[in-house]
């Protein structure tokens, strides 16, 4: 019998070629939903007595056991614990038994703590606290792996001058080639990525490429479905067989947000998987390579911006199911998704608190909110409109200035109303919001909740934190509020934003990490994975030397003043950002009683070139987490 996934029907779907969308669920960046997902979640539940055991099963079979040696000490190297955040303090040896750091001093101290350890010599390698991702999204980019990848990087570093459309059509045209030869006797669909027209053509003046559906008609496919998906999360494209295929009427093949492409996508995944099996059987084997991907860059704590996006507990099940096991190497926690108030009373009646999953391996502390739209997407919120707006972006809907997901015509969802109540509930904020009028309006959301609530401890977050000027800066402080920053904005987008989404005064606020420590605010750098590669030591370079990467910038500063030091690029992606993610007791930096998550590099970064250019090529030689060697290079055998 063919399962309630297989069965699911797609119910037709108007959409009008320059509809004003309404902005229902707003995804931005990588903070995408999909549809299907939900109904996936609530299958397993009803096909399986215990979806929890066989998501155990599946878990081990798709991942490997890690070997778990009984102590340790490491010496004859430079070790950098980042105690108190300070990248210049150092031990001689440090000393671990099973998950837990013993000693962090010298050899004789260490051997007198563990006097039957394993001793490791580092020959001269450099030892640091294991690097924290703070902000990625881990279930839709593992969904997404096993699509064609139509994202600018190589590695992670970008592509170039080749990442043009037509590089992004002929990836799909070969592989849509694929099913025309097969005769495509399943149906399928053919699937993209993370293409991002801002990266296209950044010159000014010159019209936005969103590929219509007789784009992809003529250079992709005529007879099998294609559907790819924006890399700001915003948008989608289809061919006009996908839009048949979803009975989707009137529409060029440019859907704008899930209103108008989650049907269409809904089907996509219902074809490409097939069945639940396939499904979970596909996503644990692209997540288990993207978590091998992140220890391989040193990565030993990710912390999820969107749990929940499938509005089911046995998704937040799940991650504690996988965390739990000896085959993950990733330390994990996060933030459940609150796109509207209804969610508040979802999650409420779900059992999901602050405190439900609250473990040093999964830890969910945190309540995110998307408060606005995307910088390359044309959507973040500002005071003054887009100096070259997008026809269907900007133009045809009215948000000449981008969006707030928040509107007053739409009383029943409240933002100020929203954010009080969950920080009344004791949640840590995470609030995306790129533009400086959403800025102002989060502070505003966070200022009235704090007044209003009795006083307690609070990690709120500003996610993204693109244009926040040196007042905005200042308020921050005064409510006790941190930015998280995706500093590829200044590196991968540096010269787009300057050449073709603002003028030179608002390009030069972007990112501004110099004027946030300036005003003593603790700030952290993240990828937003899948929207820019995993890699701190990448993420550090760029926030040190803000060099703008597109091959026609020539790789010039984008606003120096905001130039970090290596030492602080350290703290920002270990110590701080533990902190961010209520993890300081058990990562973060090297002291005793803390979990043993470190990375062993070939050479020291603070040693680096004081520019940081090239620190992402600094070769990760072993990755270790709760005192397992999760990774390890040829060059450590």
């Amino acid at each position: 019998m063919a399962s309630k996934f297989e069965k699911h029907k797609v119910k037709k779907h108007k959409v009008h070629k320059h509809k004003a969308h309404k902005h229902k669920a707003h995804m931005t960046c990588g903070c995408v939903q999909f549809p299907v997902a939900e109904e996936i979640f609530k299958s397993l539940q009803e096909l399986h007595p215990n979806p929890l055991a066989n998501m155990r099963a599946m878990v081990a079979k798709a991942m490997p056991s890690i070997y778990v040696p009984d102590s340790k000490i490491l010496y004859n190297g430079t070790i950098r614990t980042m105690v108190d955040g300070d990248a210049n303090k150092t031990v001689a040896a440090i000393a671990f038994h099973d998950d837990t750091i013993v000693h962090a001093g010298t050899l004789e101290e260490c051997r007198e703590a563990l006097p039957f350890a394993e001793e490791h010599d580092l020959k001269g390698k450099t030892v640091l606290p294991g690097l924290v991702e703070p902000h990625l999204h881990l279930l839709s980019a593992s969904m997404m792996r096993s699509w064609v990848d139509l994202s600018p990087y190589k590695g992670q570093n970008l592509i170039g001058d080749q990442y043009t459309s037509e590089y992004c059509f002929k990836k799909m045209k070969d592989e849509a080639k694929k099913l025309e030869d097969s005769g495509n006797p399943d149906g399928k669909w053919v699937l993209g990525y993370a293409m991002d027209p801002s990266l296209f053509n950044v010159d000014p003046f010159t019209k936005w490429e969103n590929p219509s559906k007789n784009d992809l008609d003529e250079n992709v496919s005529t007879s099998v479905p294609v559907l790819i998906m924006n890399a700001s999360g915003h948008i989608a494209y289809a061919n006009s067989l996908a839009l048949e295929k979803t009975d989707v009427s009137d529409s060029d093949g440019i859907l704008l947000e899930i209103e108008e492409f989650g049907p269409v996508l809904r089907q996509a995944l219902v074809q490409h998987y097939g069945s639940l099996l396939e499904f979970f059987s596909t996503v644990l084997t692209t997540m288990h390579t993207l978590l091998k991907e992140a220890s391989s860059r040193g990565i030993t704590m990710m912390w999820d911006a969107s749990l929940g996006t499938t509005h089911s507990k046995l998704e937040l099940d799940f991650f504690k199911v996988l965390t739990h096991t000896n085959a993950c190497p990733i330390r994990y926690g996060g933030a459940v998704l609150f796109e509207n108030e209804d969610a508040l009373e979802h999650w409420r009646k779900a059992g999901v608190s602050p405190t439900t999953y609250n473990t040093p391996r999964f830890n969910v502390t945190a309540a995110k909110i998307v408060s606005d739209g995307s910088n390359q997407g044309l959507t973040g919120y500002q005071y003054h409109d887009y100096p070259n707006p997008d026809e269907y972006i900007n133009i045809s809907t009215g948000h000449m200035a981008g969006v707030w997901n928040f509107p007053e015509s739409n009383p029943k969802n409240n933002f100020q109303r929203l954010v009080k109540n969950l920080d009344s509930d004791g949640w840590n904020l995470m609030i995306h919001a790129n533009g400086d009028k959403a800025i102002t309006q989060v502070l505003d959301g966070y200022e009235n909740a704090i007044q209003k609530n009795a006083a307690r401890e609070r990690r709120h977050r500003i996610e993204h934190c693109s244009l926040m000027d040196k007042d905005l800066a200042a308020r921050m402080n005064q409510l006790g509020i941190s930015p998280s920053f995706l500093i590829g904005h200044v590196g991968y987008w540096g010269y787009t934003f300057e050449n073709k989404v603002w003028d030179e005064k608002t390009t030069s606020i972007l990112d501004s990490t110099r004027t946030a420590l300036d005003n003593d605010l603790r700030l952290t750098l993240h990828s937003d994975h899948f929207v820019s590669p995993l890699g701190p030591l990448r993420m550090i370079e760029q926030a040190v030397s803000r060099r703008k990467e597109f091959f026609k910038a020539n790789d010039k500063v984008l606003n120096a003043a905001e130039c970090l030091t290596i030492a602080e690029g350290l703290k920002a992606v270990t110590y701080d950002a533990a902190w961010q993610c209520s993890a300081e007791k058990v990562c973060g930096s090297l002291e005793t009683g803390k979990k043993a998550d470190l990375v062993i590099l070939a050479d020291d970064p603070m040693k680096w070139r004081a520019d940081g250019v090239g620190l992402r090529n600094l070769a990760v030689v072993e990755t270790w987490m709760d005192g397992r060697r999760t990774y390890a290079s040829v060059r450590s055998r």
